[in-house]
């Protein structure tokens, strides 16, 4: 549920930071779920792998827009 709601967040400019957080927090989730499942604790492997991939995935995009509107606003107030 972190994924999706990173995802929807993800889509308006003042959800990026938020986005971002929701992300990570999939990620951790995620890598949880795998280790229980590697443990035996959970045979839930599937939400596990994609609570980690969509974190991963999340977090890169927005990152990389913020990145990119931070440059180009470097340049156009300098």
């Amino acid at each position: 549920m972190l994924a999706v709601a990173s995802a929807f967040t993800a889509t308006s400019f003042v959800g990026l930071p938020l986005s971002i957080g929701l992300a990570i927090a999939a990620m951790v989730c995620g890598s949880i779920g795998r280790g229980k499942v590697k443990r035996g604790e959970s045979t839930e492997a599937a939400p596990a792998s994609v609570g980690l991939v969509l974190g991963t995935v999340l977090a890169v995009f927005p990152s990389a827009v913020l990145l990119w509107l931070w440059v180009s606003l470097a340049g156009t107030y300098s």
